[in-house]
C-alpha cells in the first residue's frame, strides 16, 4: 500500500510503447467503434481512449494517485442514504480531488471512475454498475462531477477564498447539468417541470453539500502539507 503512493522514477508500460504500436491501437480502436452500434460501448471506448492517451503523458506517481482517486470516488458512493438521487459523500471526494490534483488530473480521475462504472464495475451508489445505472434520470449528477472537478481544479492553485468559490461554482455546475439531464430524460421542458426537478434533485441536497464543501475546504490544505498533491 505504501508503494502505491510513493513516487517511483521509472517509465510505465504505456510510456514504453512505440509510436507505431500506439497507431495500431488507435486504428483497431477506430475500427471497433465504426463496426459497433451499441451506444454504451461507444461511450466507454471514447472515454477509455481519452483516458489512455492522457495516461501516456503521466508519471507513474500520477497514475497511482489517479487510481487511488477512482477507488475513493467508489467508496464515497457506497456510503449513501437511499434516495433519488441518493445522498452520498461523492461531492466531498470530488472537491478534495479537484483541490489536490488540479483541473486536468481531477477531470481525468472522474472520467476514469465513470468509465469503470460503465463497463459494469459496481462503483456507483448502491453498489451498482453498468450503463443502466448512469442512464437514468439522475445520472446527470454523476456526469456533472466532471464539471465540479474541472472548476474546483481551476481554482485550486489560488487557495483561500478562491478555492471556496471554485468549489461552490463547481457544485452549481453539477446541479445545472444534472437538472438539465433530468428534464431532458423526463421529456418535460416546462417551467413547472424544472421546478419539480429542482425540488426533487437539488433543494434537499443544498445544506448537506455545503457542509461537505466546508469539510473539503478544511481538509485540502492539511492534505497538501502531508505531501498529497498533484497540482
Amino acid at each position: 500500500m505504501i508503494n502505491l503512493f510513493n513516487y517511483i522514477d521509472r517509465p510505465s508500460p504505456i510510456h514504453r510503447l512505440t509510436g507505431a504500436t500506439k497507431l495500431v491501437c488507435l486504428i483497431g480502436w477506430t475500427i471497433a467503434a465504426m463496426t459497433s452500434f451499441y451506444t454504451p460501448l461507444l461511450l466507454v471506448m471514447t472515454i477509455g481512449a481519452v483516458v489512455l492517451f492522457k495516461i501516456a503523458r503521466l508519471k507513474l506517481r500520477d497514475i497511482s494517485y489517479i487510481a487511488a482517486a477512482v477507488a475513493i470516488l467508489a467508496a464515497s458512493a457506497w456510503v449513501s442514504i437511499p434516495s433519488s438521487p441518493p445522498f452520498t459523500l461523492q461531492i466531498l471526494a470530488v472537491c478534495i480531488i479537484g483541490g489536490l490534483f488540479g483541473a486536468k488530473k481531477a477531470v481525468l480521475s472522474v472520467l476514469l471512475y465513470i468509465a469503470v462504472g460503465l463497463v459494469g464495475m459496481p462503483v456507483f451508489s448502491g453498489f451498482r454498475g453498468g450503463a443502466a445505472a448512469l442512464a437514468g434520470e439522475t445520472g446527470g449528477y454523476v456526469v456533472g462531477f466532471a464539471f465540479t472537478a474541472l472548476i474546483t481544479g481551476l481554482f485550486s492553485g489560488k487557495g483561500g477564498r478562491y478555492l471556496a468559490l471554485g468549489m461552490l461554482l463547481g457544485l452549481i455546475a453539477c446541479y445545472v447539468f444534472g437538472t438539465v439531464w433530468y428534464v431532458a430524460l423526463t421529456n418535460t421542458k416546462s417551467a413547472a417541470a424544472v421546478g419539480v426537478a429542482l425540488l426533487r434533485c437539488v433543494v434537499p441536497y443544498i445544506v448537506p453539500d455545503v457542509l461537505k464543501l466546508s469539510v473539503a475546504y478544511l481538509a485540502i490544505p492539511r492534505l497538501r502539507k502531508a505531501g498529497i498533491s498533484l497540482s
